[in-house]
This record gives structure tokens, C-alpha cells and sequence, in this order.
């Protein structure tokens, strides 16, 4: 026998033991002891991760209590210096190891450690700033370090693209505009009075491209609630500064915000970069369904909160225009007002070149518009021609029962999020109405029999509805098909009428 045949004769052999043993199968897929070995180097990674991450927290503890017993002692300069040292610290090891993702055997876990530590540096970053603010007595309020400490951060995330440094960012930066404005007459501000002059366009040329350039959600949202925020403020404070009466100004606000999400289109932001091959528009994810839903969101805010009898009752005055303006005030206003306009009108320009015609969304976009409209015009009625207060309630309750109403339609075509939403909206009105009217215990039960009965109708019109969209029982006609899906243990001979 050569020395080849006994090779193949042994290796036969240790195969076939292998094979009743369970540890391998002939097929070539790993099964018993082979998949259980590969299993476990594939669990060694989240392994050496809990170990570091423990490793990481008793240093972090012990750095902690070291600080604390010598922090006293220390002097100045040399605070700073250490909190210098741990920021760049932890920005070199992040940076490292996010660095080391790019390379194909990199691991899950060094990514994810690389960000969380730079994200840790994004606040070390605030406690270095507030340390210099005390330790050398500089002269500034709190939402000027707030903006300062978001403006780092935001250099930080247009560098890393890191979704949660973008939205860290937006939220100190918008919380240092909102105490801007509490603020403002202090005269302490001076590139910060812009940011809040301009804080619209602010949050279009730098919020919303982030969320594109870091591809977040979260983000997009954020940047969305700021810049719609920002805008109301400047049309409120623009109208009031040159003397808009308060009709005027309640329909606008109250019809802007969801007018401009509902229109908002990718392309604003994504046409231009077809020029650059790299940055071709559909690496980025899309975020006109997020401002639609943010739109439906304020809609069903603001309609809800219309929606109270007392609300109108306590808002029966009205203004007019000023007699004399004061020409600093009207300067102020005019810049205010710049932002609305040229945000809006850019905005409405971009959705009327594109707006789609002749198809469901055309409709639907009409008909929000229809929602939108009469809502602008009760608010303008009453404030400025005519107190309206029993009407104007009933029409913001009809106008919530139809937003509800076309939630849950939309619901029945496959949008989960929609329906539950509109139920929600719905049995919140109808809580609301009983708790605002109801004054006795049997009115409440009466109303809640009623509610209950309400959506007891509205299943059963879903479900005939999804039967009558059934392929299976076609043939057997529409109420036939309907009962045939209500009742799906019975035939259908049994459930139609003869």
C-alpha cells in the first residue's frame, strides 16, 4: 500500500468518525461541535467589549475620586490642563478607533466605542468651557455658553458625522436661543443677537443639511421642530414690531408651519449634487415622509388645543395697527420678517414647480390645504371681525374628527403608525368633549357607551372594508365578500342572502 492510500484511507476514516460523532457533515455545512466553535469566536468580540467597557467604567470611577480628593489642592492652570488632557485624550482614542472602522476587519464593537467616546469628548468640551467661564470670571450669560459649547459640537459632527454629536448640537444651540430671547434686553449679546435675529436661516444653511450629511432621522427632526420654531418666534415678534394686528398674525402662524413641512421637498437640499459623483442624491435618505408626519403632528396639536370652548372665550379681543411706530423697532421687525419670507417663500416656489398633479398625493395635499385654510380663517374671524367662540369650537372639533378620521383610512391601506394615531387623536377628543361638558356621572356613562358603540362601528366598517379588498371572493358580490371576511369560518353559500 503506497503512502497515498493510507493518507486517504485515514483521513476516510477520521471523516466518517467525525460524521456519526455530529462535528461535521458531509454536505459542508458546520453543524455540532463546529458551529458551536464558530459561535463562540463570533461572541468574542461582545466579550473583549463588556470587558472593556467594565474596565473603562472602575478607571473612569477611580480618575473620578482622584479628582475629587486633589481638585481642591490644585491650582488653576492646572485644572485646565487636565481637563484639556482628558478632552484631547478621548478625542485621539475616539478618533482612533472610529479611524480603524473604515478597514474591513474592524469590529462592530471598536466603532461603537469609537463614538461613544467622542461623544464623551463633546462633553468634556462644556465642562472645560464652564471651567474657564469660572475660573477666570468671563463675562456672559448661560445661553451664551450654551451656544458657544453647540457651535463646537456642531464643527465636531460636520467633521465625524456623528448623528448624536449633530443632535447634541441642536439641542444646546436651541437651548441657548431660547434663553436668548429671555434675555435680550440685557444688552450682553453681540454675535449671539444674530444667531437669534437669524436663527431660521441659521437653521436651514447648517441643522437640516447635518441630517442629510450624517443620514439621521433624529436629527432631521430636530433641525425641523428648531427651524419651525424659529420661525413662528420671528413672525411674532416681526408682526408685533411693526404693528400687525392680531388676526392677521394668529392666521399665519397657525397656517405656516404645517404648510412648509407638508411641501417640503429633498431636492432643496439634494439637486446640486449630482455634479459631485461621491455625493450622488441617493446615498442620502429621504425625509419628505418625517416633515409630512411632523406637519400631521402639528396639525393634531394645534386643532386639539382649538378645539376647548374656554380657549375662545378668554381670546375675544382684538388689536389694530399702531399709530407711531418707533423706527428701531420697525428696523428690528424688518429683520425678523426677512427671514420669514425668504425661507417661505423659497419653500412654497420649490413646492409649486414640483407639486404633483392629478394623483393621490395632489389630493390629499388639497385637502390638508382645505384643513389648513379654514383653520387660518376661524382664527382671523374671530380675532378680527367677529367673536365667534361656539363656532369656532365646533369647527376645530370637525376639523379633528376629519384629521382622525383620514388617519385611520390611511391606517386601512398598511400604515400602522397612521391608524394608531388617528384612534389615539380620536379617544382623545372624546375624552376631552366628556370632561369639559359631562357634569354628572350618568352623562359620563352615556357618553362612554356612545364612544365605546363609535368604535365598535368604525372596526366593523374596516373590516367589511379589507374584505371587500379580499382577491379570494370576488364573484360572490360586495356584501358577500364583506361577510365572508367577517365571518371566515362559515362558507360563504351559508352567509349570503338568497
Amino acid at each position: 500500500m503506497s503512502l497515498f492510500e493510507m493518507v486517504s484511507d485515514k483521513f476516510h476514516q477520521v471523516s466518517e468518525e467525525n460524521e456519526l460523532d455530529g462535528s461535521v457533515n458531509i454536505s459542508g455545512n458546520c453543524s455540532g461541535k463546529s458551529k458551536a466553535a464558530v459561535t463562540k469566536h463570533q461572541d468574542i468580540p461582545e466579550a473583549i467589549a463588556i470587558i472593556i467597557g467594565a474596565g473603562v467604567i472602575f478607571l473612569t470611577l477611580a480618575a473620578s475620586a482622584i479628582l475629587a480628593a486633589l481638585w481642591p489642592n490644585c491650582t488653576r492652570e492646572l485644572k485646565i490642563l487636565l481637563l484639556l488632557s482628558l478632552f484631547i485624550a478621548l478625542n485621539v482614542a475616539g478618533f482612533c478607533l472610529w479611524r480603524q472602522t473604515s478597514t474591513a476587519s474592524a469590529s462592530n464593537w471598536q466603532k461603537e466605542l469609537g463614538k461613544r467616546l467622542l461623544f464623551l469628548s463633546t462633553l468634556v468640551l462644556g465642562a472645560n468651557l464652564i471651567l474657564i467661564r469660572l475660573l477666570f470670571h468671563v463675562n456672559g450669560s448661560i445661553a451664551e455658553l450654551l451656544a458657544s459649547w453647540g457651535v463646537g459640537v456642531l464643527a465636531i459632527s460636520y467633521s465625524l458625522r456623528l448623528a448624536r454629536t449633530g443632535g447634541l448640537a441642536i439641542i444646546l444651540i436651541g437651548l441657548g436661543y431660547w434663553l436668548a430671547w429671555f434675555e435680550l434686553g440685557a444688552g450682553q449679546f453681540s454675535w449671539l443677537q444674530a444667531i437669534v435675529q437669524h436663527a431660521p436661516i441659521f437653521a436651514a444653511l447648517l441643522f437640516v443639511p447635518l441630517a442629510y450629511w450624517c443620514q439621521s432621522r433624529p436629527v432631521f427632526i430636530l433641525a425641523a421642530l428648531t427651524l419651525c420654531g424659529s420661525l413662528e418666534v420671528n413672525l411674532w415678534a416681526a408682526f408685533a414690531a411693526v404693528g400687525v394686528p392680531l388676526h392677521w398674525t394668529a392666521a399665519i402662524a397657525i397656517a405656516l408651519p404645517p404648510a412648509l413641512l407638508w411641501s417640503y421637498d429633498d431636492s432643496l437640499y439634494l439637486r446640486r449634487t449630482s455634479k459631485f459623483p461621491h455625493l450622488s442624491p441617493k446615498i442620502f435618505p429621504s425625509f419628505r415622509r418625517d416633515a409630512r408626519s411632523l406637519a400631521l403632528v402639528f396639525l393634531a396639536i394645534a386643532f386639539y388645543i382649538l378645539s376647548f370652548h374656554s380657549f375662545w372665550a378668554d381670546n375675544t379681543q382684538t388689536l389694530s395697527l399702531k399709530e407711531a411706530i418707533d423706527p428701531a423697532e420697525l428696523q428690528e421687525g424688518l429683520l425678523y420678517l426677512f427671514d420669514v419670507l425668504l425661507i417661505a417663500g423659497g419653500w412654497v416656489a420649490l413646492f409649486w414647480r414640483r407639486r404633483p398633479e392629478g394623483s393621490n398625493a395632489s389630493r390629499t395635499s388639497n385637502i390638508l390645504a382645505c384643513l389648513i385654510a379654514i383653520a387660518a380663517l376661524a382664527q382671523f374671524w374671530h380675532l378680527g371681525i367677529s367673536p365667534i367662540g361656539a363656532l369656532a369650537t365646533l369647527i376645530f372639533n370637525a376639523l379633528l374628527f376629519l384629521l382622525a378620521a383620514g388617519l385611520i383610512r390611511a391606517g386601512t391601506a398598511g400604515k400602522t403608525q397612521a391608524l394608531w394615531f388617528g384612534l389615539g387623536l380620536l379617544i382623545l377628543q372624546l375624552l376631552s368633549r366628556l370632561l369639559e361638558y359631562a357634569s354628572t356621572l350618568e352623562a359620563i356613562s352615556v357618553g362612554l357607551l356612545a364612544s365605546g358603540a363609535a368604535f365598535f362601528a368604525i372596526g366593523f366598517c374596516l373590516r367589511i372594508c379589507s374584505g371587500l379588498k379580499q382577491p379570494g371572493l370576488r364573484g360572490l358580490g360586495d356584501w358577500g365578500m364583506a361577510a365572508a371576511r367577517f365571518f371566515p369560518g362559515r362558507a360563504a353559500r351559508d352567509i349570503l342572502p338568497r
